[in-house]
C-alpha cells in the first residue's frame, strides 16, 4: 500500500513537471532521435501529452490502490479500464505520426 503511494505521488510529479512542458529528456525515445528529427517535434505538445498520460495512469494506479483497501471489486475493475483506455488513447495518438511535427 505504501509502496503504491509513493509510486502515485512520483507519477503525479511527473505528469505536473511534463504538462508545464519541461523534462523532455525523460521521454523515452527522444533522445534517441537525431538532433533534425528533433527539431522538427514540438517538444511542448510531446512533453503536455506524454504529461497526461501520465497523470491518467496515476489516477488509474489511485483508484487500483483505493479498490484493493476496501475490497471494492468495482473500484478494481474501474483502475483496470481506466489503464486500458489510457494505453489505448495513447496508441491511436501515437500511430498518427505527424501529431506532434511542428505545421
Amino acid at each position: 500500500m505504501i509502496t503504491g503511494a509513493i509510486t502515485v505521488i512520483i507519477l503525479v510529479t511527473l505528469g505536473i513537471i511534463l504538462l508545464n512542458g519541461k523534462a523532455t529528456y525523460l521521454i523515452a525515445g527522444y533522445n534517441l532521435l537525431s538532433k533534425s528529427e528533433r527539431e522538427e517535434i514540438d517538444k511542448v505538445r510531446l512533453a503536455k501529452f506524454v504529461g497526461k498520460i501520465v497523470l491518467v495512469m496515476a489516477l488509474a494506479i489511485g483508484v487500483l490502490l483505493v479498490g484493493d483497501y476496501y475490497a471494492q471489486h468495482i473500484l478494481l475493475w474501474a483502475g483496470f479500464g481506466l489503464i486500458m483506455l489510457n494505453m489505448l488513447w495513447a496508441i491511436v495518438v501515437l500511430v498518427k505520426k505527424d501529431w506532434f511535427r511542428y505545421e
